[in-house]
């Protein structure tokens, strides 16, 4: 078993604290719930977490296939809608832009793709449907 431990501190109005291991960083709702700009929400978290467990399962799996990867970076969108009366995030999108080496690392970086979706810890943990459209070509340098 592992486990993960967070702490949140109120600090003023709509704003607070988070911690986690050595990080700190403030965190706000966001504007549309009267809260502040450029700070972390939670909403942002959330679906940060999904593009960044993509992002890290790709990166073992494809190093355990031996894909040649050059370059990897991805967008994420998360909507939120009301369902049943509850505000509930209904999908996230992420949108990974990867290029490899050559040929031979098109369908090692395809399976690695697939293998990160089927494996990501926090997607699988959550109830939100995660789609993966994952754009994956050749070096073209």
């Amino acid at each position: 078993m592992h486990k993960y431990e967070t702490k949140v501190i109120w600090s003023e109005g709509r704003l607070g604290e988070f911690f986690a291991n050595e990080i700190r960083m403030k965190c706000s709702p966001p504007p549309n719930f009267r809260g502040y700009d450029s700070i972390m929400t939670p909403e942002h978290a959330f679906v940060g977490s999904a593009e960044m467990c993509i992002l890290l399962t790709f990166l073992t799996m494809a190093e355990k296939t031996g894909v040649d990867l050059i370059s990897y970076e991805s967008e994420a969108e998360g909507l939120l809608e009301k369902v049943d009366g509850k505000l509930k995030f209904t999908k996230i999108i992420i949108r990974p832009k990867l290029k490899v080496k050559g040929e031979e690392d098109l369908g090692k970086a395809k399976e690695a793709m697939g293998r990160a979706e089927r494996y990501a810890l926090v997607t699988n943990s959550m109830i939100t449907e995660v789609i993966v459209e994952a754009d994956i070509g050749i070096n073209d340098v």
